[in-house]
């Protein structure tokens, strides 16, 4: 991600509108969890390592995320939010209350005119995993507001090259894997 002048990092304005929708479905889906399994926000909100990634800033810090002292404090706040809802008909109430205290900090990082830097596959990066077997190959809507399968065989094309650059610089790859929220 870019930064701006101050140093906070930034995300390109059309996650101004999707951000919020994301994280109040994040958080539903932890007080799911919760429910559905007999135990508390605070067991399961590590099992939603993606609502910490939007609080940070998507550090990509997934086994020590615990650790950033900016995602705890938000952490504890959002447990304790998430765990006075007791039934599906306080979830809307519940989520907005985690809105709240989310969308002070997504809202700095929004830049109007943000220009997605040019990548070498475009919109695709990847990132590899146990002991370079896995590739996980990732990919964020350079294009908004446009689709980025309006042109299927581009999309196709960086796809490939991204696969292929992997495979080349990690030839112990047995594995592809691709996900979103």
């Amino acid at each position: 991600m870019e930064t701006h002048e101050d140093n906070v990092a930034a995300m390109y304005a059309p996650f101004g509108e999707y951000v919020p929708k994301v994280a109040k479905l994040m958080i539903w889906h932890i007080w799911d969890m919760a429910m559905r399994s007999g135990t508390t926000a605070d067991e399961q909100m590590d099992n939603v390592a993606w609502l910490a990634r939007l609080v940070t800033v998507d550090r990509r810090v997934m086994t020590c995320i615990s650790s950033l002292p900016e995602w705890q404090k938000v952490r504890t706040q959002l447990v304790s939010v998430i765990d006075t809802c007791k039934s599906e008909s306080q979830t809307p109430a519940m989520e907005q209350r985690c809105l709240d205290i989310l969308l002070p900090l997504f809202k700095v990082r929004f830049q109007p005119n943000y220009v997605f830097p040019e990548k070498p596959f475009h919109h695709l990066w990847y990132t590899m995993h146990e002991e370079n077997t896995l590739v996980a190959v990732h990919f964020i809507n350079a294009d908004m507001p446009n689709s980025p399968f309006e042109d299927v065989k581009k999309f196709g094309d960086y796809l490939l090259r991204a696969i292929e650059d992997a495979c080349k610089k990690y030839p112990t790859i047995r594995e592809v894997e691709c996900g979103t929220w």
